[in-house]
């Protein structure tokens, strides 16, 4: 059982506390607008806890990949990169892996990206699968109030 809350992070504090009052054992299921500090530091975020998000990119994930991501971002930029830079690296990343497999037409780059299959980025797992729009594997977080941390529960 879960109950979607697509508010901002302050808004799924109160609602969560008020689930919690009221004696309501659902999970909190929200977006990425819940990631950030002010839930994090709530006084009342432990009725958020072990609840669940979505977000594009996760910046903390322990995958290698990830990391020498954000690492090498960190020195170029000094700073940490967002969800639309991840995305634009991906989007670099399988452009270049058509055209290093061959594509030289833009009908063979249609094709090649057409035919993409759990292309691994460090936003998460891209295909196209014949479609136009990309097929993702966005990261899942869980709140941990405890450690006052966003957890990675889908690696």
């Amino acid at each position: 059982q879960a109950l979607y809350l697509p508010g901002k992070a302050g808004e799924a504090v109160q609602a969560a506390s008020a689930m919690s009052f009221c004696d309501l054992r659902l999970t909190p299921l929200g977006s990425d607008l819940w990631k950030s500090p002010e839930l994090l530091q709530n006084d009342n975020a432990a009725a958020l806890e072990g609840a669940r998000l979505s977000v594009g990119f996760f910046s903390e994930s322990a995958d290698g990949h990830v990391r020498r991501f954000v690492e090498a971002y960190r020195r170029r930029y000094a700073a940490v990169p967002s969800q639309l830079s991840a995305q634009a690296y991906d989007a670099g990343m399988i452009m270049a892996t058509a055209l290093k497999n061959g594509a030289s037409t833009r009908e063979e780059l249609r094709q090649a990206l057409f035919n993409l299959k759990n292309f691994e980025g460090v936003s998460g797992l891209t295909s196209f699968e014949g479609r136009q729009d990309a097929v993702k594997r966005i990261p899942i977080l869980k709140v941990n109030s405890v450690s006052k941390t966003f957890e990675q529960v889908n690696p």
